[in-house]
């Protein structure tokens, strides 16, 4: 038992080494779902959108990253504890939960949506809940939020999601929560939302 310890310290070591962690990996080096999960906290934005934690905390923004750029699967597991403890105080009827659809051109380019990724990293589903990814599409590509100042954001997103075919048949009598990754105005989730209405 000592010898399989000191060999897994010394090949964590030659890793280390060969393979250092980035400055997110290291601030999530810590982290556990039970730890992440102190971080939930949710807080109104704007109305009818609410925040899970607060990406000024170091581990949430760190997590955010790695899933976006890296799809890195601890991350995604301890963004999927906030996630999990909203739907589990929150949700009491059926409800879809639909992530923001990237752009045909983004999920090209990053391989894997982050929110879809966070979404599955939850391995206690709850029963009234159903996560759905081929009901609301982005119809165009736009820039990243991120880059553009509060004014642009508002019209970046506009009229650039739509519903499929089979959205009206599932949402029908369902409560529909839309999930992104990060919120900072609200327009995204606000944009996205007015589709879903148009057809729910």
């Amino acid at each position: 038992m000592r010898y399989t310890f000191l060999m897994k310290r010394f090949w964590n070591a030659v890793l280390d080494i060969l393979f250092p962690q980035s400055m997110d990996e290291q601030i999530l080096s810590e982290e556990t779902t039970a730890s992440f999960s102190k971080k939930f906290k949710v807080e109104t934005v704007v109305p009818k959108v609410v925040s899970l934690s607060s990406f000024k905390e170091p581990a949430v923004r760190a997590a955010v990253h790695l899933v976006k750029f890296h799809n890195h699967p601890h991350a995604a597991k301890l963004l999927a504890t906030l996630v999990h403890a909203y739907v589990h105080i929150y949700v009491q009827r059926e409800t879809v939960l639909i992530p923001v659809p990237l752009s045909a051109k983004r999920l090209k380019e990053r391989g894997h949506n982050q929110v879809l990724t966070i979404l599955r990293a939850n391995n206690d589903t709850h029963p009234l809940v159903r996560i759905c990814t081929d009901l609301l599409i982005k119809t165009k590509h736009t820039a990243p939020q991120s880059s553009l100042s509060r004014t642009q954001r508002k019209t970046n997103v506009s009229g650039v999601f739509a519903l499929t075919n089979k959205a009206g048949e599932t949402l029908a009598g369902k409560h529909v929560i839309i999930i992104d990754d990060v919120v900072t105005s609200g327009s995204t989730l606000l944009h996205a939302r007015k589709a879903v209405q148009e057809a729910h």
